[in-house]
């Protein structure tokens, strides 16, 4: 157990230090993707918190220092809550930090020497930048001037006469001056810092045996999401044309690389930067199974131990629910738990035996202690600014699922997931893990003939606990069982609660009813109607 825990404490989550281990036992959510993001090209990595995101990054950094690619890692994290254009001037001290000249000042001559000058300056003017308030003001002087001149003289001797000298001459001169102060933003004085700064990552580059270098930037999301265009098209223009290329990841509902404005702002997505999503969901159940389990296998190998060994074949299965998919930060979490209480249950059954494995009720009890940490601490920090409209919905999806039977499956229209507000919720409630996408179906009623809905699941630890114990429809098993979660009943409506108390709000439907001859008419009841 000690040996166990401890494996899984430490593969937990990855951090800027991450041994040769960790890289030796990575493997890729689909084949080719870091191929694919060695590419020379820009891209933005997107997918829901714990799905390997900085994993990814730290493996790339690794395989690009190999082939002597200079690189810049930047947490963003470290820069939670700085305002824009603060957390600019952070992120590109960080990037120069990265991309530095290693070469010793006193090995430095001729042009490469020119480089590092300018590096010190440009850094220096960062720092600079930073430490002043937001808005300076600059006493500025024009002086202009003209001055002729022109002198003669005339020398006249008279005989006999005293001598006369006589001197004629011309001189002017034209002079003005101006004198005020002008007020510099931080935002002025960066893109006045632009060009210098580009010029400068060309030399850097053309110093270096790869002839480019990398930016990575993590947890981008941590920057406020108004801000999120203006960093990148500033990071943009400075990297266009160096051959420095920028790979940014974050939760995908968090992201918002571009402004199509006018003008636009920021990098657009298929144009300036390619979106790559690493979400493997409950849509392709059996592929997140095998990816998961071959995760954990890897950090179980120098212990000898397989996954059969530490999970029941149910309890397999009920873990790739309670995660919503190919989630290794909330796998790992799971095992880590439920082993606690399966211990627990073990000492309380007073079997007698050291051996043990953990069952679908261990796993659905430590998926009920973590849901607190998801709805409370991952909501807040991840919704930011949206985490209260964000739990309103939650809560009322919640209500909208007891409504209709405690099910644990919810339709969603796909036109209102992308057309709506509070869709674009539903789709951040997806990326926090506390709704599963299952996949797209056509609701199996006339009605609904010929209108798509997407098929979510809520995350099961917020199931009612008296329903745990029911069977779930083992939707990944065959078609069939997937046909089951088609229920029109099933499509959510933001007004559903309004209109059912409209409903009763109705005056009752009178009917006749037969009376027995010398009885009195009865008085309807409020609620007539079945």
């Amino acid at each position: 157990m000690g040996q166990i825990k401890k494996v899984l404490t430490a593969a937990y989550r990855t951090t800027e230090g991450v041994s040769d281990a960790v890289i030796d036992r990575f493997i890729e959510p689909r084949v080719g993707l870091l191929d694919q993001l060695m590419a020379e090209a820009h891209h933005l990595i997107e997918g829901r918190r714990g799905t390997g995101k900085s994993t990814i990054l730290q493996v790339l950094r690794h395989r690009a220092l190999e082939q002597g690619i200079p690189v810049a890692f930047v947490d963003m994290e470290k820069h939670k809550h700085r305002k824009y254009p603060d957390v600019l001037v952070e992120l590109l001290i960080d990037v120069l930090g990265g991309l530095s000249p290693k070469a010793p000042w006193w090995a430095v001559f001729g042009k490469r020497r020119s480089a590092k000058r300018e590096f010190d300056r440009i850094l220096k003017s960062l720092h600079q930048i930073l430490g002043d308030p937001d808005s300076i003001s600059r006493e500025v002087a024009r002086v202009a001037g003209r001055t002729a001149s022109g002198k003669g003289s005339v020398k006249a001797t008279v005989k006999d006469a005293v001598g006369v000298d006589a001197g004629i001459g011309r001189e002017s001169s034209k002079s003005w001056a101006e004198a005020g102060s002008a007020e510099f933003t931080k935002i002025q004085r960066l893109r006045d810092l632009a060009p210098r700064l580009s010029k400068l990552l060309t030399r850097l580059v053309s110093e270096t045996t790869a002839q480019r270098s990398i930016i990575f930037v993590d947890d981008f999301y941590y920057i406020n999401t108004a801000d999120q265009p203006h960093v990148l098209d500033y990071l943009h223009q400075v990297c266009k044309g160096t051959s420095v290329w920028i790979k940014v990841c974050g939760v995908g509902s968090r992201l918002r690389p571009y402004n199509d404005g006018n003008p636009p702002v920021g990098m657009e997505p298929g144009n300036d930067i390619f979106r790559l999503g690493l979400d493997v969901t409950l849509e392709n159940f059996l592929p997140a199974k095998r990816f998961l389990e071959r995760i954990v296998e890897g950090i179980l190998a120098p212990l000898d131990f397989k996954i059969t060994d530490v999970l029941s074949e149910t309890a397999r299965e009920r873990i790739i629910l309670a995660s919503g998919g190919a989630v290794a930060r909330d796998y790992i979490n799971l095992i880590d738990d439920a082993l606690d209480i399966a211990l627990q249950q073990n000492q309380k059954k007073n079997e007698g035996t050291a051996r043990f494995r953990i069952g679908t009720e261990d796993i659905m009890q430590a998926a009920r202690n973590r849901l607190n940490k998801k709805e409370e601490e991952d909501l807040t920090t991840d919704a930011q600014e949206n985490h209260n409209a964000l739990r309103s919905r939650w809560q009322h999806v919640q209500k909208f699922a007891r409504s209709k039977d405690n099910t644990q499956f919810v339709l969603f229209r796909q036109e209102d997931l992308t057309e709506t507000t509070w869709g674009a919720e539903v789709q951040q409630l997806q990326n926090l893990r506390l709704l599963h996408r299952i996949t797209t179906a056509v609701p199996n009623a006339a009605n609904w003939r010929g209108v798509k809905t997407v098929v979510m699941m809520i995350d099961l630890a917020s199931v009612a606990r008296q329903r745990l114990n029911q069977e779930i429809i083992p939707f990944w098993k065959r078609q069939a069982e997937m046909d089951r979660l088609r229920r029109a009943e099933w499509v959510y409506s933001p007004d559903f609660d309004h209109v059912d108390a409209a409903e009763l709000e109705k005056p009752a439907k009178k009917t006749a009813k037969k009376r027995p001859s010398g009885t009195e008419e009865a008085e309807p009841t409020l609620f007539d109607v079945p």
